[in-house]
């Protein structure tokens, strides 16, 4: 939740240029740079209409820009990191404590490092750790947000209790929101709060009976769709099938089958490599990154490999349940031998593409556009499921069997 200022380190070179300056371009590619920059300072009166080979844009611009958002997120809090205060801090780290990230002394003194939010005004020091009821609010203390009402269906009160207040706090048990506190620009309201010692948001108890969540009010365990464990897919179902959800019918107890654990007995995890982030469509780009990580592959625990006759280096097929076309979903990958995975279990990256059931699809890229490195995506083997209220998709681990290719 910090939040630094960093001087360049690297003017730009040969075609590359700063992010902004790209958004910029395409802003005007796409015909609405002038609206897109209309809020800005006089610094954009000398960038060019055509920002064709403009590497960089004035420091002043950036800076307009902070003012922007400092105004646009107010109901996060992110309004007291001001451009002056974040190169000032740079220029006083020193006043920093390296234990406490508090400064002492100096223009600085009392203010976090890198202002995390909740920063409510240029002279909140901000919140260093969230939710904290020992301290004022003008040191980064306060209560859980009132998110959810005074009262819950059922009658109960849902502001904090009695006595459950930061020190020096005007308003000595639970209260609501504040007025405007999300919306008002002039800064009064966080202003006026901070001076009486509560935090704008208002201080409210945390909730564990959640009513306006969808089955389950009290949250409960519920076995993933591909769970290696049939035992407990009797005894923590998912969710039932939905007819209309987000205006689409949504599949779950129905694709959650007792005997896949069986087919499929190996349990496929995916993750994060080091060198590359996302679908890693950039990184696989990079020369210097594909060289540190060359190819696709599969980390694979020795005895699992002996049992299936598999060395490190082979090709192997990974199949799991999510059918294609009636046949199971497949990728092929590089083995790779270790014992950072256990003997019932593999391991995927989730950074690649360009390959698609062992074969190249490098001829459907623009000509000149063929990444560095490319190979099977890791989500053709991974599940369907995901959480309905929050979205979150199952790609974390699933059910796979596999062969020497």
């Amino acid at each position: 939740r910090d939040i630094q200022w960093r001087n360049r380190l690297v003017a730009p070179v040969w075609e590359s240029r700063s992010d902004l300056a790209i958004i910029l371009e395409l802003a005007e590619r796409l015909g609405f740079k002038d609206e897109y920059a209309k809020n800005t300072k006089e610094a954009w009166k000398g960038v060019p209409e055509s920002m064709k080979g403009v590497k960089e844009l004035p420091e002043e611009t950036y800076a307009s820009i902070i003012g922007e958002w400092n105004l646009g997120m107010r109901t996060i809090g992110m309004t007291g990191q001001t451009y002056e205060r974040l190169k000032r801090q740079q220029e006083w780290g020193h006043a920093f404590d390296v234990k406490t990230k508090k400064a002492s002394g100096g223009p600085v003194d009392g203010e976090q490092w890198g202002l995390p939010w909740p920063c409510w005004t240029d002279k909140h020091p901000g919140s260093h750790i969230l939710y904290r009821t020992e301290v004022p609010v003008m040191e980064g203390g306060m209560g859980f947000r009132a998110r959810w009402g005074t009262q819950a269906p059922d009658g109960d009160g849902l502001l904090a209790a009695d006595g459950s207040v930061p020190p020096e706090s005007s308003i000595n048990g639970g209260y609501a929101e504040l007025k405007d506190w999300k919306t008002d620009l002039s800064g009064k309201v966080f202003e006026d709060a901070l001076a009486k010692g509560l935090a704008p948001y208002g201080n409210g108890r945390a909730r564990f009976n959640s009513w306006n969540i969808p089955e389950d009010n009290v949250p409960r365990h519920r076995e993933p769709l591909h769970s290696p464990r049939p035992d407990l897919i009797e005894k923590w179902p998912t969710y039932e099938d939905v007819k209309d959800h987000y205006r689409v019918p949504t599949l779950f107890k129905s694709l959650q089958k007792a005997e896949w654990a069986e087919k499929y007995p190996i349990i496929l995890n995916t993750g994060r490599q080091v060198e590359f982030e996302g679908g890693g469509n950039s990184e696989r780009n990079c020369w210097w990154l594909v060289e540190l990580q060359p190819e696709m592959y599969a980390e694979i625990n020795p005895k699992l490999a002996n049992d299936h006759g598999i060395r490190h280096g082979d090709w192997m097929w990974i199949e799991s349940p999510e059918d294609l076309d009636d046949k199971p979903s497949r990728v092929k990958v590089k083995a790779k031998v270790t014992k950072r995975v256990a003997p019932d279990a593999i391991y995927l990256p989730f950074h690649w593409g360009g390959m698609f059931d062992g074969k190249s699809l490098a001829d459907k890229y623009p000509k000149g556009y063929v990444p560095y490195g490319i190979g099977e995506s890791a989500n053709t083997v991974t599940n369907y499921g995901y959480d309905r209220v929050t979205q979150m998709q199952e790609t974390k681990g699933g059910l796979c069997r596999i062969k020497k290719a």
